[in-house]
């Protein structure tokens, strides 16, 4: 508890750095707590339903004013995955100081950084917690009851958040599968499994089809990785994580040596029984930052970035690594007791350098992009308009809008650029905002004025404009 108020204060204190920022703007200019549509529809592939709803609230309670409020769910979710986490490492076995330490090591792991003061991450740590939540209720032995159940419903919480939760489900099938057996854990994962394909094909199949290259964000067909592209994708991701949770050279290989021996000496005296108990949640887990680098690859490993290495990444596998060292760790420790510093130091000695990394962690300029202005201020309704000069759009136009008037949108949907705003090519919804007229014929300015560009969603639906 001493440590998670100290990271709590340390965290406030290097966050101030944060700002919205990209993504967070999808959640707060475009989308519609009160539309299925917006609730469903991914983001970057991610089913986001729970952090949209999230951020809605927090938008009409505090605004843009401060994003304290917004960092502090994510604080508060971070410190919870550590608690899960230190719970994980004590039913495996492992003792008091050593799971401690271990559950410190990853509170304070400041190179995962967007997990932790990225407000907009709500979505990947959330459904880390639900994940580990739904893991802890599953490890019992016995019939199916209560704690199955309630741990299904957070695994369906943690669908609605990102698609780390594919990974979590398989962890907990995986888990499951070795200490209970495979009815329990089809019940686990089957019900996911089947909720997660019908979101897929009905709302996110087309955001796997094409992806963006840095030419000008010219679309290209996605193509997937080589097996030799995706080995190498998940050896960099591994290893980089190592790297990270020791700082210093040469320490994240031995926490990899240690990891390796401390397991094969924790688990090999065991019986069948015994070793499915003792090692089903942390095993399961370990494989699960395997599965977590590989779905990962198949979308991130070709592009401009290494996202292997990438903060929120790195975040996500010291999680699901951390409980199989802890359980390494404490074996050596048992075996041979005067190793309990050198073991305890290893987990200790990467502190200091990762609350570096956190505070001096990239800085948002702390201003409103004028895309988000226009995102912002302009107003869709069913108010009636006496907008005239009529035009239908095949290709595009432009109009000024000044304070207090409005547009008539008729006919297909409608995208409204702002052509002072040069194009964001990484994300192209960045560039413009989608309206559709059956939410709305009237577009108005209740601040201004505005200069517009419309054109058609879909060329071969023109659309009528009148204003």
């Amino acid at each position: 508890m001493l440590v998670a108020a100290v990271a709590l204060v340390l965290f406030l204190v290097f966050g101030h750095r944060r700002w919205f920022f990209v993504d967070e703007w999808d959640f707060l200019a475009d989308r519609n707590a009160y539309k299925l549509d917006d609730l469903l529809r991914p983001h970057n592939e991610h089913w986001s339903t729970l952090p949209i709803l999230v951020w809605r609230v927090l938008w009409r309670l505090f605004g843009l004013q401060t994003y304290v409020p917004y960092q502090l769910v994510l604080i508060s979710l971070h410190l919870t995955a550590a608690f899960l986490l230190r719970t994980v490492m004590r039913r495996a076995g492992v003792g008091p100081w050593v799971a401690t330490t271990a559950a410190s090591l990853f509170v304070l792991f400041g190179a995962g950084y967007e997990n932790i003061v990225w407000a907009f991450q709500i979505g990947f740590v959330a459904s880390l917690v639900f994940g580990l939540t739904q893991l802890l209720l599953a490890d019992h032995d016995g019939p199916l009851d209560r704690r199955d159940w309630l741990g299904v419903l957070a695994g369906f919480a943690g669908l609605l958040c990102s698609g780390l939760a594919v990974t979590m489900t398989i962890i907990v099938g995986v888990a499951t599968l070795m200490r209970r057996g495979w009815r329990v854990a089809f019940f686990h994962t089957a019900p996911l499994g089947i909720l997660y394909v019908l979101w897929w094909f009905t709302q996110a199949r087309d955001a796997y089809t094409t992806q963006r290259t840095k030419q000008g964000g010219r679309a290209v067909p996605y193509t997937p990785p080589t097996i030799g592209e995706l080995a190498r994708f998940v050896a960099r991701g591994i290893g980089a994580t190592f790297d990270a949770m020791g700082q210093l050279p040469g320490v994240g290989v031995a926490l990899g040596v240690l990891l390796m021996a401390g397991l094969g000496l924790a688990w090999h005296n065991l019986d069948g029984a015994e070793r499915r108990t003792r090692a089903a949640v942390p095993g399961a887990l370990i494989v699960g930052a395997v599965v977590f680098l590989v779905i990962s690859s198949l979308g991130r490993s070709s592009g401009i970035w290494a996202p292997e290495r990438a903060s929120r990444y790195l975040h996500v596998v010291a999680a699901l690594s951390l409980p199989a060292l802890a359980v390494a760790a404490d074996a050596v420790v048992r075996r041979w007791r005067m190793l309990a510093p050198a073991v305890l130091v290893l987990f200790l000695i990467g502190i200091p350098g990762n609350l570096r990394t956190l505070a001096n962690q990239p800085k948002v300029e702390h201003r409103i992009p004028a895309i988000m202005t226009l995102r912002l201020s302009l107003h869709q309704s069913e108010q009636r308009t006496k907008a005239a000069n009529c035009q239908s759009v095949g290709v595009s136009v432009q109009r000024r809008l000044d304070k207090g008037k409005s547009l008539r949108i008729d006919g297909g949907r409608v995208r409204v650029f702002d052509p002072t705003v040069r194009p964001f090519y990484l994300l192209p919804w960045f560039d413009y905002r989608t309206y559709d007229p059956a939410d709305g014929h009237t577009l108005k300015a209740p601040v201004g004025p505005l200069r517009l560009r419309l054109a058609p969603d879909d060329p071969a639906k023109p659309v009528m404009v009148c204003g």
